[in-house]
């Protein structure tokens, strides 16, 4: 499968000392990417075998027969795919879309797909593509036995050996979404119907994982944002985007999908809702829309303090493996953030959002 050039991400940061690192870490992600295109998936086939799934996160395949009047029975050929998080919409993006994606491109319509019976994947699934539910899913549901008389390929259970987060992943999935979703797309992108939004991911409230932005600095961010696109004579309208309406109600996958697809930038600190720049870039527009993270650095590694979990790292550039689609900026968290409240440096938020619109 072919790949576009992935664009490495441009930093704003007045802090001294930092910069170098940054460039010294992209020269390595640089390296990683061209290192990590994968178009297949690694896969077991075998005929006759009887599984059961582990918590929706792998399934135990055992090979043979095994005659059970309570087991569901399943002839033909099927495709078992099981990842971490399947009640988590941000992973269901980044891990398990993408992966049924190219699966789905691999092999041939005959085969069917057998998958963990979470209530948010399967509605999710169900409103990209209802057919492809309807005639090629069946859901599982968890430590149910089931039998296959025919032929059954599964991953490797060994994640490293089957990482959704390939580029190649994820060009799939943008396919499949312009297939099915295609009509909607074109009727975005009418004139009658065309918009072009800046979106602001808002993290100043009930988060659920800390990290939040000083509820007073967050209005500082959003007057910047305004101040610029006035300077730089931008049309669009400013959404902040807080995951519900304003009666509270979390809004729909469609609709998420209509301001994300709409999305001329988007700007905000690292959560689950950047995920959602899976669908941006769809439209037909003259340059890719761009995206401006704020990320943990150096000197604010106590955002989210874990071994695991190093300066530069919690960014979806890297969960979707450069992100071809937009263009991509970088501010970093202020080093007076904390785990619970974070800041970042207004004058490099400026000097980014002059970068971005100039």
């Amino acid at each position: 499968m072919k790949e576009r050039k992935i664009p490495i991400p441009t930093l704003f940061d007045r802090n001294e000392g930092e910069t170098k690192v940054y460039n010294d870490f992209y020269d390595m992600r640089k390296k990683h990417i061209e290192m990590t295109k994968c178009s297949q998936p690694f896969m077991k086939m075998f005929k006759t075998a009887r599984i059961q799934t582990k918590n929706g996160i792998y399934a135990d395949v055992q090979l043979g027969t095994f005659p059970s009047e309570k087991d569901r029975s399943f002839s033909g050929d099927w495709i078992v795919f099981m990842k971490r998080f399947s009640n988590v919409h941000a992973h269901i993006l980044i891990d398990h879309f993408p992966g049924i994606a190219i699966l789905r491109e691999m092999y041939p319509k005959s085969f069917k797909f057998l998958l963990y019976d979470a209530s948010l994947l399967k509605k999710m699934l169900t409103w990209l593509d209802p057919n492809f539910v309807l005639n090629r899913v069946v859901w599982l549901k968890n430590k149910e036995p089931v039998q296959i008389q025919g032929r059954l390929s599964f991953m490797e259970p060994n994640p490293k050996r089957f990482n959704t987060r390939y580029a190649a992943y994820s060009n799939a999935l943008r396919r499949w979404i312009q297939e099915v979703k295609g009509p909607k797309l074109k009727s975005l992108n009418s004139s009658n119907n065309k918009r072009s939004l800046v979106l602001y991911l808002s993290r100043s409230a009930g988060a659920g994982h800390a990290r939040e932005v000083n509820p007073l600095h967050e209005k500082d961010i959003i007057r910047a944002i305004r101040l610029a696109m006035k300077k730089h004579h931008k049309t669009e309208k400013l959404v902040v985007f807080t995951g519900v309406d304003k009666n509270n109600t979390p809004i729909s996958l469609e609709e998420q999908f209509d301001l994300f697809t709409s999305a001329e930038t988007l700007i905000g600190p690292h959560g689950g809702a950047f995920a959602n720049i899976m669908w941006m870039g769809l439209l037909e527009t003259e340059r890719r829309p761009n995206v401006l993270e704020f990320l943990i650095g150096p000197r604010s590694h106590q955002v989210q303090p874990s071994k695991c979990i190093f300066p530069f790292r919690k960014t979806f550039y890297k969960l979707f493996n450069g992100a071809s689609w937009v263009n991509y900026y970088h501010v970093l968290y202020a080093p007076n953030s904390t785990h619970m409240n974070t800041y970042i440096n207004l004058q490099s938020f400026n000097d980014a959002l002059d970068n971005i619109w100039e």
